[in-house]
């Protein structure tokens, strides 16, 4: 889903004005709080957050925007850590809150539809749509102030369809975003590029591999213009590509994509070569095991359909205990539940493929090498 806008936004908005006539301290905390969510910290975040809310409570203002925004936040941190009850609990009164102001601006309600739709995506996809549809309506009230509010809306929304495989309507979400984005900044910008890539999935889904090839390669042009050679967005275009020669049976091409991906993720790692993999350290993402898993998998299939060789086999074993290794390391960077959870679930996969992958070598070699007796 796409939130890059509220965090920032909100904080800028809270700094110059929604703090005018409070004590220090609790402007103070939420500024550290802020700051603690921003960098990934939730857990500190919820505390400091709630220390800020007790000290606007104390000050009997509460009730101000600059406690339903706290409150606001303190949603968004619950959420960070997978608590979606509580999430919803702090967003809907943050919202109640802000209805109550007088001549509140309209776009600080739109923030709190945007946000409780958020939660509702992960696990309610249409109280997420009517959420998105109230903070859409909202913006559109203004469409010129908030045109880039509701084009990263509408690509929420058109994620949201994709994935109830409603693809006509998520094909033109995507497509007004990236008309929105193109007018509100240019047609090289890189949410020009992330719209593009959103409309090269719908393709993809529907079979039509050579058309989102094409829309593929043109995001990739264009994050390559602002970010260089090496970038996560960059890394996931070209697993998205690996996925489409996958799925069209061009398995060396595949590999070739998969490689390039685990180089564009990688800061030190520039081997083209099918056998090689970057070296996993402290700093190693979880991008890289997405394209390591990927490219497992493709070894795999172009064993069995295409090269019989026990090498691929013994290749895909190989990037699969990076995998592990990599796994193992991002275990002890994360420090939610959620995370942990979506952690958890990508290690189960990687493990059925392993035990997979291993009987069949196991098999391989033991007709090869038949026991003497």
């Amino acid at each position: 889903m796409y939130t890059g806008f509220r965090n920032i936004a909100i904080a800028l908005l809270l700094w110059g004005c929604c703090f005018s006539g409070f004590s220090q301290k609790a402007e103070q905390l939420f500024k550290e709080g802020e700051a603690q969510l921003f960098n990934g910290r939730s857990d500190l975040a919820i505390t400091t957050l709630n220390k800020a809310y007790s000290a606007y409570e104390k000050e009997g203002v509460k009730d101000s925007l600059a406690g339903a925004i706290c409150l606001n936040e303190l949603g968004i941190a619950h959420w960070n850590e997978g608590n979606n009850s509580a999430a919803l609990n702090y967003l809907e009164e943050a919202l109640r809150v802000k209805k109550n102001i007088p001549a509140i601006k309209e776009e600080y309600i739109a923030a709190s539809y945007n946000d409780i739709g958020l939660v509702y995506s992960s696990f309610s996809q249409e109280k997420a749509l009517s959420n998105y549809y109230k903070a859409i309506n909202y913006y559109r009230k203004d469409s010129v102030s908030h045109s880039i509010k509701i084009a990263q809306l509408l690509m929420n929304m058109g994620i949201i369809y994709r994935q109830q495989e409603k693809y006509d309507k998520a094909q033109q979400n995507f497509f007004n975003a990236k008309t929105i984005f193109t007018a509100s900044y240019t047609a090289t910008h890189p949410t020009v590029a992330f719209a593009m890539a959103n409309e090269a999935s719908i393709y993809k889904l529907r079979g039509i591999i050579n058309v989102a090839i094409t829309y593929y390669e043109d995001a990739l042009a264009i994050y390559k213009q602002n970010y260089g050679n090496k970038h996560p967005e960059i890394a996931q275009i070209y697993d998205a590509l690996g996925q489409c020669y996958l799925q069209e049976e061009e398995y060396k091409t595949a590999l070739e994509h998969y490689q390039k991906a685990l180089v564009a993720g990688s800061n030190s790692f520039n081997s083209t070569k099918i056998s090689d993999n970057p070296k996993i350290h402290s700093s190693t993402n979880q991008v890289i095991l997405h394209t390591l898993f990927l490219k497992s998998q493709a070894l795999q299939e172009f064993y069995y359909n295409h090269s019989l060789k026990i090498r691929d086999l013994k290749r895909s074993i190989s990037t699969l205990q990076s995998c592990d290794t990599l796994l193992d390391v991002l275990r002890h960077k994360k420090d939610n539940d959620k995370d942990k959870i979506a952690l958890g679930s990508i290690a189960e996969e990687i493990y059925s493929e392993a035990i997979k992958t291993s009987l069949a070598l196991a098999a391989v070699s033991w007709f090869k090498n038949p026991p003497r007796e």
